[in-house]
């Protein structure tokens, strides 16, 4: 009997071990069959339970049967492999799991591929050309699926898909800066190239002129020449020679002499000729060479006895509104009689036709007709004497007209869904406009006046100032349309529509309370209710009744109640849904004390140092009474809490001159959902004075009715956002800001010279896909982060 069961015992051992052995079913949530996974992204393996069971997980080549082991003997429910091996990529492949036992198939994935993420591997750093030459930008990257699209100065350019841009025929209008998104058909992070700088050089002309000089004994005289140039390298690296015409004594012939540096005469070989304790020799035409990136020029100038030209301008600069006349004009006087010619240019050295726009270009008025926009450059007159080989021109008239704004962003209608997220879900009207004149922006409600401001580009209406606002509240509910008043005209946005997105139930804790909707017309009994909360499906308990009808019944709430509950009614038979709503319930507590007073306090001589508490309380009021043995000591004090930045508060005793007598103090905090009590804390002051006055606070109010300064905090709005968003900072004046991905990857990071705690970030340069991001700040010492979507 005893040998059947140790038999007996052995068999039962060996069903368990076998039990033990059998693989449990196991569910993968990720990967699934087709996915691609970047090369810069991680492989995540996401089991729907927990594996109680080791299992080994591995990447196989079915082409060549080739293995690659990612984790032994794995446990838990999600494994992460960083992507590091160049074999595996860019082939299709397939993701096994075995039992780590007995090497038994559970599962296998197939296809799968690691996709190479974009890289650019080299580009063209600048072009420097001159009109009419080719330019050729080129950008090579590696990496599967490649796709390419090239934008200049942000703008996308259509059509500019392929790895070079090309453009045969170089003009001005090409100046700028290029960059090249590489991209994946896979949906791999893109990446950019590096800014490339085009400049198109113009061809080498003189633009400034000298003066004709007259010729007075032992006097000085300076030529002073200038070439059109677009950038200031292009000015460097051009050549200048000075040269003067004498007659040959001997042969009574023109001759042409290269002017040299010497005791009176320096500048031969610039921009800046300087003749110094003229002589009667030194008269006679000089002229200037100059050799630049695109070609040659040449100018004249003379030393007479009297002065051959002086050109006066007597017309004026454009300012005024677009679509006027603007009226330039020359007036000329010479020493001698000789005909004169007349050519108006602007300040590309474009030399200006005749046109209905432009009358009278080879006279001494210039007449522009219907000015816009695209006139607004600087413009000059040429006025040659060909039988003496001169030329001058006068000084520049700017056309800056104020034109005509556009409104580029309409103001959209805006649903208040969220009664605590200040920044994210309160009120954000936006209008954007061009314009190139300050302009008012005057919003209204309703027709009436609510907010006014200048600006050239845009106004935001949000409620109160971006540090600091405030609650939305039902009277904000209405139409809002904006009126843009402009040097030159008047405009008017579309209207846009606030309205209030869910209904507010305020109890405090363990109080009785009910969540209800209005009963449907034709019968309750025709109805079901579904009630869910915070995007869930509601589920009741014994203290909530009522899931199914139109009310939800609390016996009593607590905090964990707080939340959004949204309810639809349902047609019994047609199955119809109709949304009846959003409801916000708020469960207030009692003030809570988050951060204590130090257990003891001593004075230094004359100091008690100066400490604090922090309180976080809900609004409307919160109150605050000091303690000294258990008996008050002090005022009430009460705090009127209006907005966000007013949640956490900080009470403070110590100072300078400090008369707090030793002993045992505590805080007492309340509000309209109770109290509660600071730790006792002992005050050990040597310097107190019976026969003084008492000083809690010393030189400072001992109680502060700022925000606690030793919790900084970071606010984002709007969140999500699309274009501009704005950080703000309580207690802390960033000095860096980093903008990262969802993997900590560094975007971009700003240096603030002035240290701030509120900075306006513009999203469109960034290019950003759609997403969560992360923005890090810090003062040096702390540092703050919270996230924001991109829509």
């Amino acid at each position: 009997m005893k040998n059947l069961s140790l038999h007996y015992s052995i068999l039962l051992v060996l069903v368990f071990f076998y039990a033990d052995l059998h693989s449990e079913e196991i569910t993968l949530v990720s990967p699934v069959a087709g996915t691609v996974i970047c090369s810069d992204d991680a492989l995540v393996v996401q089991f729907q339970e927990i594996m109680t069971q080791a299992v080994n997980i591995s990447l196989i080549d079915f082409q060549f049967n080739e293995r690659k082991l990612l984790a032994k003997s794995f446990i838990g429910s999600t494994f992460i492999w960083e992507i590091n091996d160049p074999a595996w990529f860019d082939k299709e492949i397939g993701l096994v799991i075995e039992n780590s036992q007995t090497q038994e198939l559970l599962i296998q994935i197939a296809p799968l591929k690691i996709a190479i993420s974009p890289k650019i591997t080299s580009q063209t750093e600048s072009a420097i050309v001159c009109q009419g030459e080719l330019i050729v930008l080129q950008v090579d990257a590696d990496g599967s699926g490649l796709k390419y699209q090239w934008y200049k100065d942000s703008e996308l350019i259509p059509g500019a898909n392929k790895t070079a841009l090309i453009f045969e025929n170089a003009e001005h209008d090409l100046i700028g800066i290029y960059q090249c998104v590489v991209s994946s058909e896979y949906s791999c992070l893109p990446v950019m190239s590096s800014p490339i700088s085009v400049f198109v050089s113009t061809k080498t002309e003189f633009t400034v002129t000298p003066l004709n000089i007259q010729w007075t004994y032992l006097a000085t005289v300076q030529f002073k020449v200038g070439i059109h140039s677009l950038d200031l390298e292009e000015a460097r690296n051009t050549k200048f020679r000075w040269y003067r015409d004498t007659l040959n004594v001997f042969t009574m012939s023109s001759e042409i002499i290269a002017l040299k540096d010497s005791g009176r005469i320096s500048g031969a070989w610039s921009d800046h000729l300087i003749i110094k304790d003229m002589i009667y020799s030194d008269r006679g035409r000089y002229f200037c060479i100059a050799e630049g990136r695109c070609g040659k020029d040449t100018i004249y100038t003379f030393i007479g006895d009297d002065l051959f030209m002086e050109i006066f301008n007597l017309g004026y600069d454009y300012n005024d509104c677009e679509g006027g006349t603007a009226f330039l004009e020359v007036e000329v006087k010479t020493l001698v009689d000789a005909e004169i010619e007349y050519q108006w240019y602007n300040t590309g050295l474009r030399l200006i036709e005749e046109s209905e726009k432009f009358v009278g270009t080879k006279t001494s008025k210039l007449q522009i007709n219907d000015v816009q926009k695209a006139d607004a450059i600087a413009y000059y007159c040429r006025v040659t004497m060909p039988k003496y080989d001169l030329f001058q021109n006068s000084e520049v008239f700017t056309i800056d007209p104020a034109y005509l704004p556009e409104i580029y962003q309409q103001p959209k209608d805006y649903v208040v869904r969220d009664r605590e997220n200040f920044y994210a879900n309160q009120i954000f009207l936006r209008t954007v406009i061009g314009s190139n004149r300050n302009c008012l922006f005057e919003w209204f409600r309703n027709d009436t006046s609510v907010f006014k401001e200048y600006s050239t580009g845009g106004s935001t209406y949000l409620l109160g100032p971006p540090w600091a606002p405030r609650m939305a509240k039902l009277t904000d509910v209405g139409r809002y349309h904006c009126v843009i008043t402009h040097p030159c005209t008047t405009l008017t946005t579309k209207s846009a529509y606030v309205v209030w997105g869910y209904d507010d139930v305020i109890h405090c804790n363990f109080e009785k309370g009910v969540l209800e909707v209005d009963k449907a017309k034709d019968g309750e009994e025709n109805y079901n209710y579904i009630w869910y909360k915070d995007k869930k499906p509601f589920v009741p308990n014994f203290r909530i009744k009522g899931n199914g009808t139109h009310k939800l019944e609390f016996s009593w709430v607590i905090v964990d109640d707080s939340g959004s509950y949204e309810v639809w009614r349902q047609h019994k038979e047609s199955g119809e849904l109709e949304y009846l709503g959003k409801i916000y319930l708020e469960v207030k507590g009692p003030p809570e004390v988050r951060k204590q007073f130090p257990a003891l306090i001593v004075n230094e001589e004359n100091y008690l140092p100066k400490k604090n508490c922090a309180v976080y309380s809900h609004g409307p009021t919160l109150y605050a009474q000091l303690y000294y043995e258990d008996s008050p000591f002090g005022e009430v004090e009460v705090r009127e809490i209006i907005n966000i930045n007013e949640k956490f508060h900080a009470y403070y005793l110590g100072g300078y001159n400090t008369n707090l007598q030793s002993g045992i103090y505590k805080y007492k905090f309340w509000n309209e959902c109770g109290e509660s009590w600071s730790e006792p804390f002992e005050i050990i002051n040597t310097n107190y004075k019976p026969s003084g006055e008492v000083k809690p606070g010393g030189d400072d109010d001992y109680i502060s009715s700022v925000s606690d300064l030793t919790i900084p905090q970071m606010f984002i709005y709007p969140n999500p956002a699309n274009d501009y968003l704005t950080v703000h900072f309580a207690d802390l004046n960033a000095s860096v800001i980093t903008i990262r991905d969802l993997l900590g990857v560094e975007i971009d990071r700003i240096e603030i010279e002035n240290h701030s705690n509120s900075v306006m970030i513009d999203l469109s340069g960034y290019n950003l896909p759609k997403g969560t991001y992360f923005i890090h700040a810090t003062d040096g010492s702390r540092i703050v982060y919270d996230r924001f979507i991109v829509e």
